[in-house]
């Protein structure tokens, strides 16, 4: 202020931990929470205290952020990640998230695949099985990001898994007592040696692929980015196949998180689920998938 009065008590501040697809004011087309934020922090909505909400949003890959805060390394007030995944993990590490949005926007993993590859490789359906399958083969030279870090990746390890233990063809759901299964150790060994790259993050991964086309013929990502990537030269014929659960960005609470601040979470999560912000996201390439093109 200029007269140099210290009003910052008049603010309640909350951060909120962001997945980077969704938050990264850096990447085009990939900052719809950051610019949901500002449009919120614009109608100064206040507290029964008088006190001004003012959401910030920090960008962290989920699975650092998740990382981070079990360790106590940082305590923001809300935490966002790309896949409810990661509140499981939450919970292993001895903290209990509040559930205060199930959903704030849509998302989902794919494998984005260049048509000529798939192609020569055999053709067929495409689909997570296939495409395995064909990389472990040596067929594929697909590229992956690190299930720590980044949705897609956990995703990823978490339904190759669950397909190496035969649930594919029979359903259900993965135990941890089929995790020692010789098969399934040896199906995660040959991948590892067959995978052509792993980055921290799929986002990452996107950039070198742009810079050096040839490096691959597929790549685990959001689909986001994969309808991004596809409007760049040379990028227009990518298909995708969809595989493992929804990234549906909840809105969580944490332990430390005071009552006015978790009102001030709320509030923020009823504004963002609403039309116009949905609208912004699916600007943005999230918010209700559609059929990824495949063949």
């Amino acid at each position: 202020p200029d007269d140099g009065a210290d009003r910052s008590s008049s603010i309640l501040r909350v951060e909120v931990v962001s997945s980077l697809e969704k938050a990264n004011k850096q990447r085009a087309g990939g900052s719809w929470l950051v610019a949901a934020a500002e449009r919120f922090n614009q109608r100064q909505e206040r507290l029964s205290d008088g006190r001004r909400i003012e959401v910030v949003v920090r960008p962290i890959p989920s699975g650092l952020a998740a990382q981070m805060l079990v360790a106590g390394i940082h305590r923001p007030a809300g935490y966002s990640p790309a896949s409810q995944q990661w509140l499981e993990l939450l919970r292993h590490g001895g903290i209990t998230p509040t559930l205060l949005v199930p959903s704030m926007v849509g998302n989902r993993s794919v494998i984005a695949v260049r048509s000529a590859a798939w192609k020569q490789s055999g053709g067929g359906q495409l689909a997570f099985g296939p495409l395995l399958e064909r990389t472990l083969a040596g067929q594929l030279r697909m590229g992956t990001c690190n299930p720590y870090l980044c949705s897609p990746g956990l995703d990823f390890m978490v339904t190759l898994l669950w397909t190496a233990a035969g649930h594919a063809d029979k359903g259900g759901t993965l135990q941890a007592a089929e995790l020692d299964r010789g098969s399934i150790q040896r199906s995660l060994e040959l991948f590892q040696q067959k995978v052509s790259k792993i980055t921290p993050t799929y986002i990452e991964q996107i950039e070198i692929w742009k810079r050096r086309p040839e490096a691959l013929d597929a790549m685990v990502m959001a689909e986001q980015s994969f309808r991004q990537l596809r409007r760049e030269p040379g990028f227009e014929e990518l298909l995708a196949a969809p595989f493992g659960v929804g990234q549906d960005s909840p809105l969580v609470a944490l332990p430390w998180t005071t009552g006015q601040e978790r009102q001030a979470l709320e509030r923020f999560g009823r504004f963002v689920t609403k039309a116009p912000q949905q609208g912004l996201a699916r600007n943005q390439g999230i918010g209700d998938p559609g059929p990824a093109p495949a063949r």
